[in-house]
């Protein structure tokens, strides 16, 4: 069925601005605009003696990238159709209301427009509303109804991966060039009408990384600084506050940064190929390194490798866990997993605290009261974990595998015996494994988890989504 926009009824002109974000647990990816990838008000898996990790509900399909918790107990999920060569055929959305407990649709809206493909954004906001920000268009449906209320394609032809609000209920949103060869556009958004609030700010250099915001400041992590932009209520404005982080030989531009602890974090050597699996997908030399930079004064900023390997790739954010105290880094490319211990002084370099050998991909998360972290470990066995095999699926056969889902969903799950990924808990302050269950998928997730409502988690790859828990 094709998107009409004609079917988009007027929105009355004296409804107030909404506010930030919906009041829930996991109302958008990492939990919210700081990316603390913690979920409020919500206990953990508690592990213990006798509990088993499981796979508690499956659901083969193409192009989940992320689910976010709604009115009630719903889940809504984005999702694309895509193309036939992902990266360079269009693609379009779909956002789906899912059951919390089978992961089956109860509703979804229709086929919409989306444009050049990346992971976009799905956002569960304080008026009610859900936002969806995927390819070049936004989308703002009524969770109810499953309705378009408003929609609007945004300028640069290219995909803008997602977007965060502010307190006051304003949406940033940036273009995102795969090529680094194109400055990124900062625009802020009205989460009703998805107009303009204001002129966009064009910014000194690309950016890959994702938007984080907190305190009324938007950061963004360019190829080369990271930087901080003030929101008044009616403009934009380049503050200042910048640090230059990619420096010497081999070095990597930045991922999605995370506010805590007064500081910015972010994990460096972001450019890779990946396409079935991030080892051996990298494209600079250097080591992953995690950056921490104090937000009162960045000529304080600090740099710590994760593993000291060359040839590290990431394409995720590190972990804080402001109560204990540790950040969690890792490398995908080489498949480690470091915990430091975060010093009290914001200019003091973070100590290790442990190590593990890990091949994570996805964004992580992380319950606060049972100091439970959930990851996961991809199996990928010679020569798949190669960069002569990472070169050799640079094409139409990685393409293939990730729409596998549509018209062959079985295929996947047989191919999974030669490689599959584990979705592993483990304890924040010791490192020790708490728990695994094993999800019948050959690629490496490098998508959103979501922080469930009965002792669970919802995971998604590119071709399947999985409720992982304790069985109750």
């Amino acid at each position: 069925m094709q998107w009409d926009a004609a079917k988009i009824p007027k929105m009355p002109t004296d409804i107030p601005s909404p506010t930030g974000y919906a009041d829930n647990p996991w109302p958008a990816e990492d939990g919210g605009s700081a990316r603390l990838q913690s979920p409020r008000s919500e206990p953990g898996l508690n592990l213990g003696f006798g509990d088993t990790l499981e796979v508690l509900a499956e659901r083969r399909i193409t192009g989940i990238q992320m689910v976010v918790r709604g009115p009630g107990e719903a889940l809504f999920a984005l999702r694309s159709v895509l193309g036939r060569r992902v990266m360079k055929d269009p693609a379009k959305t779909v956002i789906e209301k899912l059951d919390p407990i089978t992961l089956e649709v109860i509703a979804s809206t229709e086929e919409l427009p989306a444009g050049p493909w990346w992971a976009g954004g799905l956002a569960a906001l304080a008026d009610g509303g859900v936002v969806a920000i995927s390819g070049r268009w936004a989308h703002r449906i009524d969770p109810e109804t499953m309705r378009v209320t408003a929609a609007r394609q945004l300028p640069v032809d290219a995909p803008y991966n997602s977007f965060v609000a502010l307190p006051d209920g304003t949406l940033f949103t940036k273009d995102f060039d795969r090529d680094i060869s194109r400055q990124t556009t900062l625009m802020a958004l009205d989460p009703m009408t998805l107009d303009d609030r204001c002129e966009p700010l064009r910014l000194p250099e690309p950016a890959i990384a994702r938007l984080t915001a907190a305190d009324g400041n938007v950061y963004v992590v360019g190829v080369d600084h990271a930087m901080r932009v003030k929101w008044n209520g009616t403009s934009l404005e380049l503050d200042d506050w910048r640090h230059r982080y990619r420096t010497g030989e081999g070095a990597g531009y930045g991922w999605d940064p995370v506010v805590a602890l007064d500081r910015l974090w972010f994990l460096d050597q972001g450019r890779h190929r990946f396409r079935v699996s991030m080892r051996g997908s990298a494209l600079d030399s250097g080591p992953v390194r995690l950056h921490s930079i104090p937000l009162d004064d960045p000529s304080g900023a600090t740099a710590v490798n994760v593993c000291g390997d060359a040839w590290g790739a990431i394409t995720n954010p590190p972990l804080i866990d402001p109560e204990r105290r540790i950040a969690v880094g890792y490398d995908t490319a080489n498949g480690w997993m470091t915990a430091f211990d975060i010093p009290a002084d914001p200019t003091a370099a973070p100590t290790v605290k442990w190590t593990k050998q890990i091949d994570s991909g996805p964004h992580l998360l992380r319950w606060a009261e049972s100091g439970e972290l959930l990851a996961c470990d991809h199996r990928a066995p010679w020569p798949l974990h190669t960069r002569l095999a990472s070169r050799l699926l640079d094409g139409s056969l990685s393409d293939a595998l990730r729409r596998s889902g549509e018209r062959t969903p079985s295929l996947e799950p047989r191919l999974a015996r030669f490689a599959g990924e584990d979705a592993v808990v483990i304890d924040l302050e010791s490192g020790l494994e708490r728990g695994r269950a094993t999800m019948p998928v050959l690629a490496q997730s490098v998508m959103f988890p979501t922080a469930g409502a009965n002792r669970d988690a919802i995971l998604t790859s590119m071709t399947a989504i999985f409720r992982v828990g304790v069985r109750i």
